[in-house]
């Protein structure tokens, strides 16, 4: 939501801020809207290209992850992946590729991989999924 109203939110605090006379808020050093920006979006959107467009224009593409809604769908997740990797082709965004989305889990969760492959919770199912995703997002 946050990609969605930011120029809402800007409008407003800029508001505040020049009724206070002040550059920023009591105890920020930046705006706010820009501490949103520091936060990791991802691409759990049902496959929604125009969704993903706006979160990606927000946060930038160093701080969008793959996501999922897995497995939480008719499929236990086949849906939601299937639907989130033709959101991500259908936007023809040269740079964002399975790799890339890897590069940067391994960077944000380096024991994403570890802990998937450990069973912590995860059915014999969903673990072969998960292991699947990233050969399926790889070369895309």
């Amino acid at each position: 939501m946050i990609p969605f109203c930011a120029a809402r939110l800007v409008v407003h605090y800029d508001n505040g801020l020049e009724r206070l006379g002040a550059k920023y808020f009591p105890g920020l050093t930046k705006h706010p809207v820009d501490y949103f920006r520091m936060f990791y979006g991802d691409t759990a959107l049902n496959g929604n290209p125009s969704a993903l467009r706006c979160g990606l224009d927000f946060f930038g593409e160093d701080h969008i992850l793959f996501g999922t809604d897995m497995p939480y769908d008719v499929e236990n997740g086949g849906v939601s992946i299937r639907e989130t990797i033709k959101a991500i082709e259908a936007m023809g965004h040269r740079t964002l590729s399975g790799r890339r989305f890897m590069k940067q889990c391994r960077k944000v969760i380096p024991s994403l991989r570890k802990a998937f492959c450990a069973g912590d919770g995860v059915t014999a199912r969903q673990s072969n999924t998960l292991n699947d995703v990233p050969a399926r997002v790889a070369d895309r």
